[in-house]
């Protein structure tokens, strides 16, 4: 759907170039896009150890991390490039910088009215409902 109305928006694939550092890379941006990378999917790793518990005992370990590895690795990399393309159209870029991920989601789904809130409030829920599991494993472990 957000690639979808990000279109409709009109991608500008020139507008982050002024946003670009002339000098190249700072370390500082290297790391701190490493530190995001690394942590949207090991914010999924509580969840793996439920996932993996179904599989049958005699399961091999390098099917184990296979299926785990490339799951969340093709997952995250979906995102990723949805959330690049969508900071190209100019209108959810300008929208980052005033409200964040949340007001660029507000402005994807702005032009559909109460049914773009609905969307947003179930969106809203689920972020609830992801972040219980990592909850429910660390009241459990720790």
């Amino acid at each position: 759907m957000m690639l979808s109305l990000g279109g409709k928006a009109g991608y500008n694939f020139n507008a982050q170039k002024s946003l670009e550092v002339p000098a190249g890379l700072r370390a500082s941006d290297v790391l701190s896009y490493g530190a995001i990378m690394f942590s949207a999917p090991a914010s999924l790793a509580p969840m793996c150890a439920d996932y993996n518990c179904c599989l049958p005992p005699k399961a091999s370990k390098t099917k184990v991390f296979m299926l785990t590895f490339f799951g969340v690795l093709i997952g995250m990399t979906i995102i990723t490039i949805i959330g690049a393309l969508l900071m190209a159209v100019p209108n959810y870029s300008d929208a980052y910088t005033a409200g964040g991920p949340a007001m660029v989601l507000s402005k994807v789904f702005e032009h559909w009215k109460a049914g773009g809130d609905f969307i947003l409030a179930l969106i809203t829920l689920s972020t609830v409902g992801n972040n219980s599991v990592s909850s429910y494993i660390n009241y459990f472990l720790f």
